[in-house]
């Protein structure tokens, strides 16, 4: 079987069957990273992937152009379509065990920064005439990054919502469904005046199955947020060094609540924080921004 030609198309369709449980993006993100990995290596045979060292080379490079965490995510999808080549007989070596480990430090990882009020206005009001990306206006990509910015909702979240989970009335709310979220539990998330209308007019008269975006354009959402920051002029790294990409939208609101001075615990509910600890540490962050800027006050 390790004859066999090493087609990321022809593999993955039993490869998805097979992995039933997992999200359809992470499927598609495997097919990515692999198809990379062939086009490096030059692998056109199954058998092609017994030669670790080539493999650990691969990462090796990855590793020249990539943060260590970004590697590390690479290698988990790549260990998992290794490890199901040999589950079903495809592969006769377990190579895996013969992959060089990516650890992650916590300086390894990218500090987000929050995008201020007059950021999002401008890019909000750019967004109102810009030109058609990746197959998407200018008015679809507004309101994405608008409930992005107002919701928190992460990217696999909002590509996974359709028309029927937002929900007007009283008191309106988006239902990020449990096979979408990160911690495969529903969440029924506020939706804020500030989007209300302009949400409402997105989906009014519209399929409820319909998907709420373009599904396919969550593997070009960082290339299009990047050109869409460029021709606003916001930096892509604030004045504190932290980056700002599409999570950079879930910090925004995050950081908005605690200015805004809600309390800890509602603001751990809103953000769907496990782990109480991440919404101190952003409390933290947040609270000594207003320190040093009110020091900045003193002549």
């Amino acid at each position: 079987m390790s004859r066999m030609n090493l087609s990321p198309s022809r593999l993955m369709l039993p490869y998805q069957t097979v992995h039933r449980g997992a999200k359809k993006e992470s499927v598609n993100f495997t097919r990515k990273y692999l198809t990379a990995m062939l086009e490096w290596t030059g692998f056109t045979q199954v058998e092609n992937l017994k030669d670790h060292i080539k493999l650990n080379e691969f990462f090796a490079h990855l590793l020249t152009k990539y943060k260590r965490n970004t590697v590390k995510q690479r290698q988990t999808h790549i260990k998992a379509f290794l490890r199901w080549l040999q589950d079903t007989d495809r592969l006769d070596t377990d190579v895996v065990r013969r992959l060089h480990p990516i650890k992650v430090k916590e300086e390894d990882l990218e500090e987000r920064g929050p995008y201020t009020k007059e950021e999002m206005d401008k890019l909000f009001t750019h967004l109102e005439t810009a030109q058609r990306i990746y197959g998407m206006d200018g008015h679809e990509r507004r309101i994405l990054y608008k409930i992005a910015a107002y919701t928190g909702l992460r990217r696999s979240e909002l590509f996974g919502l359709e028309v029927r989970d937002f929900h007007p009335g009283d008191r309106p709310y988006i239902n990020a469904r449990a096979n979408t979220t990160k911690n495969a539990k529903s969440a029924k998330q506020p939706v804020p005046k500030a989007l209300l209308d302009e949400l409402t007019q997105w989906c009014e008269g519209r399929d409820p199955s319909e998907p709420m975006f373009r599904y396919t354009w969550k593997y070009y959402a960082s290339d299009g947020l990047n050109a869409d920051l460029e021709a606003c002029d916001i930096p892509k790294v604030d004045s504190q060094g932290r980056h700002r990409d599409f999570h950079a939208f879930r910090v925004t609101y995050i950081s908005r609540l605690i200015e805004k001075k809600v309390d800890i615990k509602t603001v751990q509910q809103l953000a769907r924080h496990a782990n109480p600890l991440l919404t101190l540490k952003a409390y933290a962050k947040v609270q000594q921004d207003g320190m040093n800027s009110a020091a900045d006050l003193l002549d």
